[in-house]
């Protein structure tokens, strides 16, 4: 009995040692937890989304005409919303975190504010509209909206400090003139073709009719005003490929001007190599 008892009074120490180690032990490290973003960050606030990525998207409508930071300031209706308003047509810029729109596809550049709803998809890097259009850099888009220039006080009060932030930042960041802002209407659109007497001029100098060795006919035609700036952007380059081939000599190819011309034109001409 007496070696029994010891038995126990032993193991029972031993048991007692091994569960003041446990609590004594020092305990895991755990990771700090990450300070949520400010809602006062025009980075992060309505922006850093995945759902929104570089978009700058209208918050929904307060159902009062108090402002709690995450809806806009009024209660709007059809009437107030188009106050002012007017029909929008350009091209979509994505660029440095913002999307600009090139109104008439000429600069300046202005900054974009989407319609509550409207998505971006990373992966694609493409923007879906609220009526299901797919769009991205480079797309045409026209809608109903306001245009304005930023740093209005009355910017933090109608769409809160986050968004308006972003808004200027984007503007000033990227030297854009101003903002247009959706309140609902934004649906995506066919870029505009050239004018006939453009498109005349610049299918003759595709086909051979046009004397590329002038510079002031090459100048001519490149810079005039009724191009947007997409249509520049395109036949510029041809040009400037014509005329490098023409002035070495020899026969050239024309398809990088048919290219262009198809495009700004919707032609349907067939690249072929000439000689001058």
């Amino acid at each position: 009995m007496t070696r029994t008892l010891k038995l126990v009074v032993v193991g029972m120490v031993v048991l007692g040692l091994v569960a003041c180690q446990s609590n004594n032990a020092s305990p895991e490290p755990t990771a700090s937890p990450q300070p949520a973003p400010s809602s006062d960050d025009p980075r992060t606030a309505d922006t850093d989304d995945s759902s929104t990525g570089p978009l700058l998207v209208r918050p929904p409508l307060c159902d009062t005409v108090s402002h709690a930071g995450d809806c806009m300031a009024v209660v709007e209706t059809a009437e107030t919303a188009s106050f002012s308003a007017a029909e929008y047509y350009g091209e979509l810029i994505v660029s440095d975190g913002c999307v600009f729109m090139r109104i008439d596809g000429r600069a300046p550049i202005q900054v974009v504010v989407f319609p509550n709803g409207t998505s971006w998809d990373d992966p694609a890097q493409m923007i879906t509209l609220t009526n299901g259009d797919v769009v991205g850099d480079g797309d045409w888009v026209v809608g109903l909206g306001d245009l304005d220039r930023p740093g209005e006080v009355e910017m933090d009060a109608y769409y809160g400090p986050a968004l308006s932030a972003a808004i200027r930042r984007c503007a000033t960041e990227n030297g854009s003139d101003g903002y247009v802002d959706f309140p609902d209407y934004l649906e995506a659109a066919t870029a505009p073709l050239a004018s006939p007497a453009l498109c005349s001029r610049v299918t003759d100098a595709a086909t051979g009719n046009f004397d590329f060795t002038d510079e002031a006919n090459v100048r001519a035609l490149i810079d005039d005003p009724s191009w947007t700036d997409r249509q520049r952007q395109l036949l510029g380059p041809a040009v400037a490929d014509a005329v490098r081939q023409i002035t070495s000599g020899g026969s050239y190819s024309n398809d990088m001007l048919v290219a262009a011309v198809n495009e700004i034109c919707g032609a349907q001409l067939t690249p072929v190599t000439m000689t001058p």
